[in-house]
């Protein structure tokens, strides 16, 4: 009847959604490196009004550094971090994201995850 179906395609969504969260936290090297430049990009597309928002950009610059650090581009992960910090001194994650890239790229993914995980 009308009510089973809604409940099954409600439940159809949820187990896409999963997938689809699975599948993005399994993203590739290449993937994650592509992902920050895109970003890069649009930051330098937008850059007037990101500096509008030190804490935005900040937090942006940030991303974008933990992106390349999952990307197994640790240089270019640290140097955003700095940036990061550069725009907004008080952003702990930054600071802490900076710390752990100096441990190497593995070890970085899999703190990363934990931290994501206990959010």
């Amino acid at each position: 009847d009308g009510i089973r179906d809604v409940e099954r395609s409600r439940g159809l969504g949820d187990v896409y959604k999963r997938q689809v969260h699975s599948s993005n936290s399994i993203s590739t090297t290449s993937e994650l490196q592509d992902k920050a430049r895109a970003q890069e990009y649009v930051i330098s597309k937008f850059l007037d009004e990101y500096k509008k928002s030190h804490k935005s950009l900040s937090n942006k610059l940030r991303w974008i550094g933990s992106l390349y650090c999952r990307g197994n581009n640790i240089k270019l992960g640290r140097k955003r971090f700095l940036q990061s910090i550069r725009y907004n001194l008080l952003n702990i994650r930054s600071y802490l994201y900076l710390l752990l890239s100096f441990f190497g790229s593995n070890f970085y993914k899999k703190i990363y995850n934990l931290i994501v995980q206990s959010f």
